[in-house]
Parts: C-alpha cells; sequence; structure tokens
C-alpha cells in the first residue's frame, strides 16, 4: 500500500481550510420543537416546568452543536490508494484517520468519498466507511473494499467527514479540500486455456532468432565468482573481496526476451462489447508475458487515436501498457497503419506481430488499402499488408469462434452474450463499504 505511484496523479487544489458546516437532524428538529413550545407555553400560561424543558431542549441542542463541530474540526483523514487496481476484481482503499486532540477522543466519524469517471459520466457513487471510536492522539485504519466493473480513469475528489455524536441531534462535517485524485482502472483480466502460449509466433522457451537478449539492468542476480580479466571494475562486490582478500565479482544470469508486437485492434461496432474483450485479452496478455525470461517488446493500440508503448520486462513496463489500454476508447473506424508507424518507431526492427481484433484480417486489410489509398498520392499497399507479406501475422479475432481456442470457454461465452456496459461507473460494496448512487 503506497501513497505515491506512477499510475496515480496527484493535483493540488485549494490549500484553504474549508469551514465546518452543520445540520439538524429529524430528531434534532423535534426536539427545537418541543423547546420553542415548551417557551411559548411557559411564557404564556406561568409554568415553571415548561420553561425548564425548554432550557433542557435548548442546552442538549447547543451541547451537541459544539461537540459535533469539535470532533469534525479535530479529524484528520489521509486517503492511501492501492498500486493497481483492475476491474471486475476486489481492491481496497485506506483511510488513515488521526484524533488530534489531546484528552477528548472521537466516535461515530464517516467518511463519503465520491468515485466518478474522468470524463464522459455525470454521476458517481459515493463509497461509504468510518470509525467507531477513536482515543485521544491516536491513528487508525479503515477499509474500503470495492470492486469497479469498468476500465477507465477515474476521479477520486474530496471526501467529507462527518459526525452525528454524541446525541444525533444534528450532523456536522467537513470537505476536504487539499487535494483530488486521479487513477487508471485496468481492464478485466480473463482466463485463458492452458495452451495458449502454442499459439504465439515462437514458442515459449526455445531460443529462436527473434529473441533478444536484454540489457545489464534487467538480469537476475546469480551469484559471486572470482575476478577475471576483463571483467568490469563496477561490479566488484567489496564485502565478499575484503573478506576473501581477492576479488570478487557478481554474476548475472542473462534473460530472453519473446520479440513480439502486440496491437490491439479497437475497432467497434453498433451494440457490440467486442471491444471490451480484446482490449481485455490483449491486458490478460501482457501480464502473462511480463517479467521472467519472456517480455512483450512493443504493445501497440488503434482506437480514437493511435499510441504506443515499449513494455520490457520491468514491472514499470507493464503498468505503462496496462496504463494505456485502460484509457483507450474504442471507435468505428481506426488507422491500423498509424498504430503500426508508432511500433516501428519504437523497435530497431520489424518484429513477429499479433493484432488482437474485434473482425477478422480480410476486412481489417480492406480497410487499411481503403485508408492507404485515400492518404497516399502513390498508389501504395497499406503498411499492414506490407507487414503480412514480410512475415505471417497472428491474427486472433475475438469475434470468431477460434477465440475459445485462447480464453477459457465459460468466460468467452459470458463476454459474448453480456450486455454493454451502463455510461454510469459501476461499483460493488464488499464488506467495508456502502455506496449509494447520487445522480
Amino acid at each position: 500500500m503506497r501513497s505515491q505511484r506512477i499510475d496515480i496523479h496527484q493535483h493540488s487544489a485549494s490549500r484553504s481550510r474549508q469551514p465546518t458546516r452543520h445540520r439538524l437532524t429529524r430528531l434534532g428538529f423535534q426536539v427545537m420543537l418541543i423547546g420553542v413550545f415548551g417557551l411559548i407555553g411557559g411564557a404564556l400560561n406561568g409554568l415553571n416546568l415548561l420553561v425548564v424543558v425548554a432550557a433542557i431542549s435548548f442546552g442538549a441542542l447547543v451541547m451537541q452543536w459544539r461537540v459535533c463541530r469539535d470532533m469534525v474540526e479535530l479529524t484528520n483523514v489521509e486517503r492511501r490508494l492501492p498500486a493497481e487496481i483492475f476491474a471486475g476484481s476486489p481492491a481496497r482503499l485506506r483511510y488513515q484517520i488521526t484524533n488530534r486532540h489531546r484528552i477528548r477522543p472521537l466516535w461515530l466519524i464517516r467518511i463519503d468519498d465520491p468515485l466518478r469517471r474522468f470524463t464522459g459520466a455525470t454521476g458517481y457513487q459515493m463509497i461509504r466507511t468510518g470509525i467507531g471510536w477513536l482515543s485521544a492522539r491516536r491513528t487508525a485504519s479503515v477499509d474500503a473494499d470495492v470492486t469497479v466493473m469498468r476500465r477507465g480513469r477515474y476521479v477520486l475528489g474530496r471526501w467529507r467527514a462527518s459526525s452525528v455524536a454524541p446525541l444525533a441531534l444534528s450532523t456536522a462535517w467537513r470537505d476536504q479540500a487539499t487535494t483530488m485524485e486521479t487513477i487508471d482502472v485496468y481492464p478485466q483480466l480473463l482466463t485463458l486455456q492452458p495452451t495458449w502460449r502454442q499459439r504465439l509466433p515462437a514458442r515459449i522457451g526455445s531460443v529462436s532468432s527473434n529473441a533478444q537478449r536484454q540489457g545489464v539492468a534487467d538480469d537476475v542476480f546469480f551469484g559471486l565468482r572470482e575476478y577475471r580479466h576483463g571483467d568490469s571494475p563496477k561490479y566488484i562486490h567489496w564485502r565478499t573481496t575484503a573478506r576473501l582478500g581477492q576479488p570478487a565479482v557478481r554474476q548475472f544470469e542473462q534473460q530472453q526476451r519473446l520479440d513480439l508486437c502486440l496491437v490491439v485492434d479497437a475497432h467497434c461496432f453498433e451494440e457490440s462489447h467486442d471491444a471490451e474483450i480484446a482490449i481485455s485479452m490483449a491486458a490478460t496478455i501482457a501480464v502473462e508475458l511480463s517479467g521472467g525470461l519472456t517480455a512483450l517488446s512493443v504493445v501497440a493500440v488503434a482506437g480514437e487515436s493511435s499510441d504506443a508503448v515499449s513494455s520490457g520486462a520491468s514491472r514499470e513496463g507493464l503498468r505503462r501498457v496496462l496504463r494505456m489500454l485502460a484509457r483507450t476508447q474504442p471507435a468505428p473506424s481506426v488507422d491500423l497503419d498509424a498504430t503500426l508507424e508508432y511500433a516501428m518507431e519504437l523497435s530497431p526492427h520489424r518484429p513477429d506481430l499479433m493484432v488482437v481484433s474485434t473482425r477478422s484480417l480480410s476486412e481489417a486489410l480492406l480497410h487499411a488499402d481503403a485508408m492507404a489509398d485515400q492518404t497516399s498520392i502513390h498508389a501504395q499497399p497499406s503498411l499492414l499488408r506490407q507487414w503480412q507479406r514480410r512475415s505471417p501475422i497472428t491474427w486472433i479475432n475475438v469475434a470468431d469462434e477460434e477465440i475459445h481456442g485462447w480464453i477459457a470457454s465459460d468466460v468467452s461465452d459470458r463476454s459474448n452474450h453480456s450486455e454493454a456496459p451502463s455510461p454510469q461507473p459501476a461499483v460493488r460494496p464488499e464488506t467495508s463499504v456502502e455506496l449509494e448512487a447520487v445522480p
């Protein structure tokens, strides 16, 4: 659990402290009416008992206002987000609540945190959690487990700390106004068939002509050995050298990388959910091939805009890929040639190409050739067709029956028959969170 991450961006807002607001509850209104009627009745009829009742009622309201306001003002909240959130998988948000008072405890503190999509949707979901009792000068952590059902970029705005203690006659609250955080919800991971690796352009584990060696920074530490002529001095392990009395150097195990370019063709048809399946499948393949002895070389996306990132074997490279896939927007007309040009800029040569698409290869070739004829002065085939002539392309059509050879049948059947997701951000509550839809 970290408060600073690559995929979470903090935006500074107003640094001024927000004022504490106050509102009577339904019970508070009833007590206030009792006090008003008692005061009026005692003044008109000369009954001291009614005046005493009015004094007790107003005294309770004043005490509720003062204690409830002080508790909210003495509450300090820090929000910590998980390093990674995948759509459809539970994620845990952590809130650290601190009591800044030296003597007085806090109780019945509630945190309301709105979660909304970064663009597009107008509604939001309210994440609710809190703490029942917190002693003076203490800090406690409370968790809220949520499951975001749709990938994309989300905003966690200014959360609200409130309390109704001690008599529940009124509610005091204060909005946090220091930070707003955006987080990328990665695509949902699918279940692949056990034999899916055999369908890759190059068998994993075998040494082929398109397997590249990684740099030293990506090597795995293997052990120590004696110094040999030609070894770099920067690899000398000085503690072992001092203990043995002779130079010793660190030895690394060189890794192999599968030189594979993965392209997502996010071409969408009307009332079709295939583009989301294609994006999820690309994310699953990227996760499965990350680290170890294999890694993707380049991952590119053709959607509303074309983009490509270099993956590699590092965890940060995988996060770059997942972040790009989370922000991908499908489009009815995509430019595959522009996407392939971006991929070629990141790779010194043309690697093996694997495309996850919502249409067949023949349909994509016809569309790419038509776009090439419109943009090119000289009649030349599209870059996709040139790539096909040079080397075979592994084409995965998620709308075809062949997808069952890649994805487990239960997952693919459920995805193909599922309805299009709602434009509102969907969040499913777990044990520690209450959700309330606000239009």
